[in-house]
């Protein structure tokens, strides 16, 4: 719902019924299943980057490796804030394209990460490799796991919880 809607519906005189009702003052945001959901998604993260690193480590040189499981990182947290509109709900359900200032940021950021990886002078800067498409499509690939991962997660809560 957008500030117009919200803005509309004021002046009509009424607000927007909650979904849940609001949790207690006493109890804490940290709920056991909120805690087990971030760690889940914690321990694939750290996972697909030492998996990333250890396979670059292997076949290519230290630099390389690094500058994968940077622009891994960051391409976990972009599919990732993805996931993060709804604790309950599938990434389907919500649109992942209707949120248009979070796709802006994340174009952004991407086209960011870009920059810092082949413009020649960042890669001093910032101590990268430039990578080819073979990587990128690696990098990509395995970043865009956590979308399954979270998916998952989701799908037994409201099966089992």
């Amino acid at each position: 719902m957008g500030q117009r809607e919200i803005r509309g519906i004021i002046r009509a005189g009424g607000l927007p019924q909650l979904i849940n009702p609001p949790r207690s003052k006493d109890s804490s945001v940290f709920t056991p299943w909120f805690v087990g959901f971030i760690s889940i998604i914690s321990s694939h993260i750290f996972l697909v980057l030492l998996f990333i690193f250890y396979y670059y480590l292997r076949f290519a040189e230290l630099a390389k490796a690094q500058t994968m499981v940077f622009v891994s990182m960051i391409l976990l947290e972009m599919f990732n804030v993805f996931n993060c509109r709804s604790q309950k709900y599938s990434i389907r359900k919500k649109g992942p394209l209707q949120n248009r200032w979070l796709v802006v940021a994340v174009a952004a950021s991407l086209a960011l990460c870009v920059m810092v990886i082949h413009i020649p002078f960042m890669n001093i800067l910032f101590h990268t490799k430039a990578l080819g498409l073979r990587d990128w499509f690696i990098a990509f690939f395995a970043s865009s796991t956590i979308v399954l991962v979270v998916e998952c997660v989701k799908w037994i809560r409201k099966r089992y919880v």
